[in-house]
């Protein structure tokens, strides 16, 4: 009995020692391979640098140049219109935006030389005028471009000269994509 008890003992200590060395003397990953891929300076770190526990010459972090390229790309993604979603107005229509997005418009204007002067054109947003000239009297061609909140209220009048002179007037919201 004494020699089976023995026997069982040395196996589980053999089974043991066995498992303590596989812990302790098996290959250890790389820095690289867990992810530390940096060495030298980590003063262009966005905030603190994590260190290899193996080498701590070897750190991981955000680098800013990294960081400002994605913020880049994230503020043009966030101010891009999509233009395939544009939706044309009528000339006079209140609207409300339903996202936030743009005015584009167009305007091609004829007097006929008669002296004929529109007055009050305007872009209105939130019924605040946003055009910077509000009389037209000319030959002219204009094209325009406004930002514009969602919920906002907006209207372009498109109005016409008396005494046969015209224009063509074309405007549309345009959401952000």
């Amino acid at each position: 009995m004494k020699l089976s008890i023995l026997l069982v003992g040395s196996i589980l200590t053999s089974a043991i020692a066995g498992n303590a060395y596989a812990q302790t003397c098996g290959a250890q990953p790389s820095c690289s391979d867990l992810g530390y891929s940096y060495t030298g300076s980590t003063s262009d770190c966005v905030g603190p640098a994590l260190k290899c526990p193996f080498n701590t010459s070897y750190f991981n972090c955000t680098k800013k140049a990294d960081a400002l390229a994605k913020l880049q790309a994230d503020i043009v993604t966030a101010v891009m219109p999509d233009y395939s979603k544009a939706q044309s107005r009528n000339c006079g229509s209140t609207y409300t935006a339903t996202a936030n997005g743009y005015l584009i418009g167009y305007e091609d204007y004829w007097d006929n030389w008669s002296g004929c002067k529109m007055t009050n054109y305007n872009i209105k947003i939130n019924n605040i005028n946003v055009r910077l000239g509000t009389n037209i009297h000319g030959d002219y061609v204009s094209t325009w471009f406004y930002p514009i909140k969602k919920g906002h209220t907006y209207s372009v009048p498109c109005t016409t000269c008396r005494d046969g002179n015209y224009g063509i007037y074309y405007y549309s919201f345009v959401p952000l994509s």
